[in-house]
């Protein structure tokens, strides 16, 4: 939704209030209504986990997940390293 909203403030910035803002705007409702729709999910989903009693099953599984996938912070870490500029591996 904050794209849209960037949308929208550089396409009246740059004088071109008609076509670009009005794109912008839809682009927003849909992204609201795709938000909207996939919290929705996640809700029932989440309701539905409690329900069956597998929320602590989930909760380690995450866990388990948290430790073998990067995070973005070092990901980006590994790409700027000074190893990684050199070429060597």
């Amino acid at each position: 939704v904050d794209k849209a909203v960037e949308l929208r403030k550089v396409a009246a910035d740059a004088g071109r209030s008609g076509e670009l803002e009005r794109i912008a705007g839809e682009l927003e409702e849909v992204l609201e209504t795709k938000m909207r729709s996939i919290a929705g999910r996640v809700r029932r989903g989440l309701l539905r986990a409690h329900r069956a009693g597998e929320l602590e099953e989930i909760r380690d599984e995450l866990d388990e997940l948290q430790d073998v996938v990067p995070t973005l912070d070092s990901m980006h870490n590994q790409r700027v390293s000074p190893t990684s500029m050199s070429g060597s591996p």
